[in-house]
């Protein structure tokens, strides 16, 4: 049995798709050719990957099963062409990162500005997520590694942890908790805190640290959906914010926001590389990681 990668792509982007259609307009090619490739595969299979019957079109058991070994054909001969193409071109080409919102947003762009000035051939894709997001981007390949603030490494995939930030309780400088007096974790528990809309992973990780710390529910005073807004209505005086050291040093430094120190309260997340386990890093993208991983650990 001889299977194309031309085939293998045309199966997997239908799989994608939900459809002969859309993936034909995906592959640049008429929705007759890809039914007809898709047909002449099962039948060299001899499978049904497909029940046509439905809307959307149907993977079946046997299809499943085949995109996750297509999807690991294409990825090995994807990264096996990359690896000739830098034997003789060298640190060139394009290396796709996956990151965390936090990590994307307040960690990577200077250190890209670094890289790309010493590896001027490189195309950097950065493609900023939710965590988990970057995890199953990570998983189906999409990005060649990822970079993620998590306070639980993920499962199925290669971890490394570069570096323990400090997770840190933070108000406004006006606020009544910053006038000097001794403060426990069950003041607290009178004190709305400004978080992520529900059901983030930003919220959860909240909860989860505050309930470690005997505060198993906290009030709301807002639901802000990126880290500057948070920031924003904490700096208004309305709330109590928990963030990452890293995103908030600078407003710290300009009193713009005070940390608020609680002797009981000590919270910590990883930030983590993480990557597929088995697969074929190329020099450029091992060159590339090596210098993201030792700038992170430095940040």
């Amino acid at each position: 049995m001889k299977l194309s990668t031309v085939t293998l792509s045309c199966f997997t982007e239908v799989c994608r798709e939900k459809g002969f259609s859309p993936a034909a307009t995906k592959l640049g090619k008429s929705q007759s050719a890809v039914s007809t490739q898709i047909g002449l595969l099962e039948k060299e299979l001899g499978l049904k990957l497909f029940d046509r019957s439905k809307r959307p079109l149907f993977v079946t058991e046997a299809g499943r099963v085949f995109f996750d070994f297509a999807t690991e054909i294409l990825n090995k001969s994807g990264e096996f062409e990359r690896y000739l193409a830098e034997l003789s071109s060298g640190i060139a080409g394009e290396v796709r990162i996956g990151a965390s919102t936090s990590v994307g947003t307040y960690i990577l762009p200077g250190i890209l500005s670094r890289l790309l000035r010493r590896y001027p051939k490189l195309q950097i894709s950065l493609l900023t997520q939710p965590r988990s997001s970057v995890f199953e981007s990570v998983k189906r390949a999409d990005v060649d590694f990822g970079l993620v603030l998590s306070d639980k490494p993920p499962e199925g995939l290669a971890v490394k942890t570069l570096k323990t930030e400090r997770l840190c309780l933070f108000i406004s400088p006006k606020h009544a908790l910053a006038k000097g007096r001794r403060v426990r974790m069950r003041d607290l528990s009178a004190v709305p805190f400004v978080v992520g809309p529900k059901g983030t992973e930003y919220t959860e990780m909240i909860t989860r640290v505050l309930a470690n710390h005997h505060l198993s529910s906290y009030e709301v005073a807002a639901r802000i959906s990126n880290f500057e807004g948070v920031k924003d209505v904490v700096r208004a005086g309305l709330g109590i914010g928990l963030l990452p050291h890293f995103m908030l040093r600078g407003d710290i430094r300009a009193r713009a926001l005070k940390q608020l120190t609680i002797a009981e309260f000590s919270a910590s997340a990883s930030i983590m590389c993480i990557e597929r386990f088995q697969h074929l890093s190329t020099p450029t993208i091992t060159r590339v990681k090596d210098f993201l991983t030792a700038a992170v650990i430095s940040f």
